[in-house]
């Protein structure tokens, strides 16, 4: 097992874009085996069986063309900010490579539209709102369209990638959503007592050692872990405010919900129900259209 201080990095203390239940199982079932240093096995690529079982043409990142001009890039697993070796060993899609591939694929001149396939609950806050960013301004300048479909999950982070698009479609089972920030902080100093482990910090800075894991959540941490949370809750809501066309009011009122199908299309966070093939197809004739 490789980097283990990275990957518990990116679980501990710090906000995350993540669906609840998806943040909790991170936390339960990765948590302690960064802490006992038990492997993390790698997972099956599933965007590579499907792009070849669809026979497109392989793009970018993952990515395939799909027809009619339009590339297909499907957005898979938890989202992070920088692509390492654990995008492979832990089913992780980075911004990075999201970003990346959407600049190569709408500058590729035989693509007409891009669709994001999107299938994740989510993941670090860090590094998300820049890569829609990014998505929004490649789409204006290339003068290329960029559609999503919510197949099945695009919540919180992923949900906020797909905000970038200027139409969303939703699989009828799909959950769409969770515009809310997730934070965990792990206290194993019974477990160190209990092994007869005791820890000691040199530092210098009041705060060096906040949510460290050795000890207790002060009063004073917690409460600037809270601000950071309540911080990034509303950048989010001004970024899916702004991308969705919504008042910043009615996105705070989702309280963080998840919304299934044609739920999510009444909430205004979707804008049409249907297969990935029943979008595409939408899509091809949307693309025919303005020409």
């Amino acid at each position: 097992m490789r980097d283990l201080p990275h990957l518990a990095s990116l679980i501990f203390n710090r906000p995350l874009l993540v669906r609840s239940d998806i943040g909790r199982q991170l936390i339960d079932a990765i948590g302690p085996r960064i802490l006992t240093g038990e492997a993390v096995g790698r997972g099956e690529d599933r965007t590579s069986r499907e792009m070849i079982a669809r026979g497109g043409r392989k793009l970018p990142g993952g990515a395939y063309m799909e027809r009619d001009g339009i590339a297909v890039l499907p957005i898979v697993g938890s989202l992070v900010r920088r692509g390492t070796w654990l995008d492979a060993e832990c089913g992780m899609m980075s911004y990075g490579l999201i970003r990346d591939a959407t600049a190569e694929i709408l500058m590729d001149s035989s693509v007409r539209g891009l669709m994001l396939e999107i299938d994740s609950g989510g993941g670090e806050a860090n590094g998300c709102f820049d890569c829609s960013d990014f998505i929004r301004s490649a789409s204006a300048a290339t003068g290329k369209p960029v559609w999503a479909h919510a197949n099945e999950i695009m919540c919180s982070a992923a949900y906020g990638i797909g905000s970038s698009a200027e139409y969303i479609w939703a699989a009828r089972t799909a959950e769409v959503g969770s515009i809310g920030v997730l934070g965990a902080h792990v206290d194993v100093s019974a477990a160190d007592k209990a092994a007869g482990k005791k820890w000691t910090y040199i530092y210098a800075g009041e705060n060096k050692t906040d949510g460290n894991p050795h000890e207790p959540l002060s009063d004073g941490s917690r409460a600037r872990m809270q601000a950071d949370v309540d911080h990034l809750y509303e950048m989010f809501l001004g970024h899916i405010s702004r991308n969705r066309g919504l008042s910043t009011k009615k996105v705070r009122d989702t309280k963080a919900d998840i919304f299934r199908g044609a739920r999510a299309v009444k909430a205004g966070l979707a804008d049409e129900v249907g297969t990935l093939d029943e979008a595409l197809e939408a899509f091809a004739e949307h693309i025919g259209g303005e020409e």
